[in-house]
């Protein structure tokens, strides 16, 4: 993600952009966003992982191959 996508969600969120760059907090919003932005990406992957197993198909276990492969992505090796 790019500083001007970080301020422009910042701006957004009804935050003080100019109070923010002029101070150069911006650089502490950062780190913040990615963390946010990492734990989207566990939510989502687990949620798709979930309709994988939830899906009613004659395939069972092809849809617990697709969870287990979803929920791999998210493993640091």
């Amino acid at each position: 993600m790019t500083r001007d996508e970080i301020i422009e969600m910042a701006r957004q969120a009804g935050m003080n952009i100019d109070v923010l760059t002029r101070c150069r907090n911006i650089e502490l919003l950062e780190p913040f966003v990615k963390l946010v932005a990492q734990q989207a990406q566990v939510e989502e992957r687990e949620a798709c992982a979930n309709a994988c197993e939830e899906a009613k198909t004659n395939d069972w276990e092809g849809s617990m191959v697709c969870a287990a492969v979803i929920r791999a992505r998210g493993q640091v090796s």
